[in-house]
């Protein structure tokens, strides 16, 4: 299994828990971080937005 996969696995469980919503793992895939931001992987948390209920900074830390 490689590192997007688990990434991604992760983080529709973390929605699921946290929200109560089934989110579309296509739409959670990582991708690479652009150059002017720190780390290796990004997961865009717009797609979330509407299931959190919350602004992109409180979505992005995953927070209940």
């Amino acid at each position: 299994m490689d590192i997007e996969t688990i990434v991604t696995e992760g983080v529709v469980k973390a929605v699921k828990e946290l929200y109560g919503a089934d989110a579309d793992p296509k739409s959670l895939a990582p991708s690479a971080t652009k150059r002017e931001f720190e780390g290796d992987l990004t997961v865009v948390v717009f797609p979330l937005l509407r299931m959190s209920r919350k602004s992109p900074e409180a979505t992005e830390r995953l927070e209940a």
